[in-house]
């Protein structure tokens, strides 16, 4: 005789067969997709996770919107997955000349623009895109530009206090159940405003709650980016050095820090990260000028003759740039400390000064 179900198996079946919520927690994986630059890579933890939120902050001009254009740009490029992007451009500053530049593919296959005209208009859209299953990455430009319906029935000046950090509290709690269930990318971009009443040298002089606290909180991954220098060539400003620190992280280390140069013509400089992280995590050795490696068969003399003859040798190249992402990608906040693997951070984290501390962060 076949044993009877117990009460709570009972009750487990009948909740699966009218809500099919219940599920084995060991069955859940984390999909992560990993980027061409080994640093975000670093940051992230491997790559940024599907089905969660992620945030970058900062002032203007600082790279948030060119950042997030490169990261779905990567999610395009994608084969056995949703490829296509969605940006609600709240701020109708969307250029696509440059966000071609760094890698985002504008056909009408591959990307969705979107001016809403409210943010409740916008998180509708957004349902009705991502309830298809084809969306895989979504770009809010930005939170603290979007406004709600109620903004419109007031006149210029008069007070609306409240009014986008409700519509952004309603709005993340209605659509990131979606995000999560079809595996989304979702990219939200926000500002920072000067806190009223501070005082100088007193804590930070930045307001990061630009439409309320729902954003932080549905956020698996908070960044700050900044933009560190100007990069110029007779005196002509090409490019600049963008600062990227976790301020909040659920899916890797949290407190990491990076620079990444960003070159207005050709995008970000990936081949630069990598070459720097072959020295570093030990692939290759340096000797004064010669790099050399046993197992890829390398011997040169500079950086410039280990470009040349990463170049020559792609499959290689491919095998190195690999084992670097695996790396970062094996490891969770969770494990022990001890590994081969957590050698090798450690000699980014002194090679690079990537590390930085809450202080650190809080302080600046």
């Amino acid at each position: 005789m076949a044993n009877k179900m117990s009460a709570l198996e009972k009750a487990i079946s009948d909740i699966n067969k009218k809500f099919n919520c219940i599920t084995d927690a060991g069955s859940l994986t984390l999909e992560r997709i990993p980027l061409s630059s080994p640093k975000l890579n670093y940051l992230s933890g491997g790559g940024v996770m599907r089905g969660r939120i992620h945030t970058f902050h900062g002032a203007e001009s600082g790279g948030k919107t060119v950042l997030a254009t490169y990261i779905a740009g990567q999610v395009q490029k994608q084969k056995d997955i949703p490829n296509v992007v969605v940006l609600i451009d709240v701020e109708r500053t969307f250029d696509p000349q440059y966000a071609q530049t760094v890698g985002l593919d504008i056909s009408s296959s591959k990307f969705i623009y979107v001016r809403p005209p409210s943010g409740e208009d916008g998180f509708t859209i957004l349902d009705n895109l991502i309830s298809t299953g084809e969306i895989g990455c979504v770009i809010w430009d930005s939170v603290a530009a979007t406004p709600s319906k109620k903004t419109f029935d007031k006149r210029v000046g008069e007070a609306n206090f409240g009014a986008t950090a409700s519509l952004m509290a309603e709005g993340l709690k209605f659509i990131n159940p979606k995000i999560n269930d079809y595996g989304v990318v979702a990219l939200f971009l926000n500002q920072v405003r000067a806190k009223i009443g501070g005082f100088m040298g007193f804590g930070p002089q930045d307001n990061t709650s630009v439409g309320g606290r729902s954003l932080p909180f549905y956020s698996s991954w908070i960044c700050k980016v900044s933009k560190a220098e100007v990069i110029t060539s007779d005196k002509e400003a090409i490019g600049m050095t963008m600062k990227i620190k976790n301020v909040k992280s659920k899916i890797c280390t949290p407190f990491r820090s990076a620079t990444l140069n960003l070159y207005y013509n050709t995008g970000f400089d990936v081949e630069s990260e990598f070459l720097d992280f072959f020295i570093s995590l030990g692939l290759v050795e340096m000797k004064g000028a010669w790099i050399t490696s046993d197992k890829y068969g390398i011997k040169v003399q500079g950086k410039v003759e280990f470009s040349k003859w990463l170049l020559e040798h792609p499959e290689e190249k491919a095998s190195m740039e690999a084992e670097v992402n695996k790396i970062f990608a094996s490891k969770s906040i969770i494990e022990d400390i001890g590994s081969e693997d957590d050698e090798f951070l450690n000699q980014v984290d002194e090679y690079y000064d990537l590390n930085a501390t809450a202080e650190e962060i809080e302080r600046d």
